[in-house]
């Protein structure tokens, strides 16, 4: 399977709380607004001021854990490709002993998808 989704790191120093994410938007995090750093001086040229590029700071959150501000960083093309691999395992892995729970219950095969509240 050719799957190029983006995984993030959380990881809080002081309190330990540690995560692989999907999808920033998708997660409940409290974003700590941060104020832009300006790139370089404003020159004069020719009488005009000429403002630099401001400079990008990385997204801000607070822990879930401890409240305290921390970032996140991209995980590399490898590591996110065997997380990848293992939550599919896992997910084989939770379907086949479900199926085999049931067939000695002696309970109907359930369709993958289906839902029973």
């Amino acid at each position: 399977m050719n799957q190029t989704s983006k995984r993030f790191s959380l990881f809080c120093e002081p309190c330990g709380f540690r995560t692989t994410i999907a999808d920033i938007d998708k997660v409940e995090l409290i974003e700590i607004k941060t104020t832009y750093i300006q790139g370089k001086l404003p020159t004069l040229v020719q009488d005009k001021i000429v403002n630099k590029p401001n400079l990008n700071r990385p997204r801000k959150f607070k822990c879930p854990k401890c409240g305290r501000g921390i970032t996140i960083k991209e995980l590399q093309g490898s590591l996110s490709k065997a997380i990848i691999e293992k939550e599919q395992n896992d997910e084989k892995q939770r379907l086949a002993t479900d199926k085999k729970k049931r067939i000695e219950d002696g309970q109907p095969e359930v369709k993958q998808g289906e839902f029973f509240g």
